[in-house]
This record gives structure tokens, sequence and C-alpha cells, in this order.
């Protein structure tokens, strides 16, 4: 999977170190394959979330039942996150603001296992033989990022640590 040099430990001024998406390969990979999901995002999103039902049953009940409001608003934060790879301290703000946001709806440390597989999954079906091993470390890596900032602002959220449900 991972090792230690796929990602980058920055620390902005003030702060616990960040985990950003370390080379330019794998920003570059990243950018060319959500591009590529262009015109199919929404079915990519539904697929993800039919996935993360899947994998974590319990959660189903955290959302609204008509789903179409929160596939476009997956889309768009991917894609804000793709578009600040390269910017440490953009990329933190905005997990921090939604790990904060996620905290306060219930989302929990144990949610966020089940969420990466859920990706990781769903664009390797999309993708299919073009998720090449480089393509999925890439956005394992991108994910990791996503997780350990979700963690730390759903703990700072709660002031209490991680939760389990």
């Amino acid at each position: 999977m991972m090792g230690p040099g796929d990602i980058n430990h920055a620390q902005p001024q003030g702060s616990a170190p960040a985990i950003v998406v370390s080379t330019p390969g794998q920003i570059a990979h990243i950018r060319e394959s959500f591009d590529a999901m262009g015109p199919v995002r929404r079915k990519v999103a539904e697929e993800f979330y039919q996935r993360f039902f899947e994998l974590a049953p319990g959660t189903r009940s955290l959302f609204p039942r008509d789903m179409e409001r929160l596939h476009l608003k997956l889309m768009d934060t991917v894609a804000a996150l793709v578009g600040v790879l390269d910017n440490p301290q953009m990329f933190r703000s905005i997990i921090n603001q939604i790990g904060r946001q996620h905290a306060r709806f219930g989302v929990t440390s144990a949610h966020l296992a089940p969420f990466g597989d859920a990706l990781l999954w769903t664009l390797e079906r999309h993708f299919g033989p073009a998720f090449t091993p480089e393509l999925r470390q890439a956005w394992a890596a991108l994910y990791e990022a996503v997780r350990n900032d979700m963690l730390q602002a759903m703990q700072s959220q709660s002031g209490t640590g991680s939760k389990t449900p």
C-alpha cells in the first residue's frame, strides 16, 4: 500500500503536522483521473454512497432520503481538494471545516475507514484496468491525508478525542 515516502508531513506555523500528497506525480495522477470522471461524476458519487452504505449500514440514518444534493456536494468537495493539493494550508482549512461539520452531524472516527474503502472501491470500479497501482497509491495517499486531518478536526469539535459508535 503506502510507504513513508508517499506522504509529506508539512507543519503550518502553530499547528500539528498536516499530511498532504507529496509528489508532483501523485498530484498529476489524481487531477488527471478526477478530470476524466467529468461527465459521470454524479454516477460515481451514487456508486460511492451505495458502497459506503453496504460497508457501514449504520451510517444510512445520518443521511437524507434524497441523496442527489449530497452526490453533488461530494464531488464539489473532491474537486476543491484536488484543486488545492499543492497548497497544504488551504487543503487543511477545507478539511478542518468539513471535519467539524461532520462531527456535528454525528460522524465518528469509525466511519472514516469504510468511507476510504468505498472511495477506492468506487474508483477501481470506475477506472477498471486504468486504475493502476500508481493511481491507487495516489488516491490512497490523498484519502489518508483527508482522514488524518478529519480526525484532528472532529476531535477539536468534540473536545473529547475520537468517538466510536
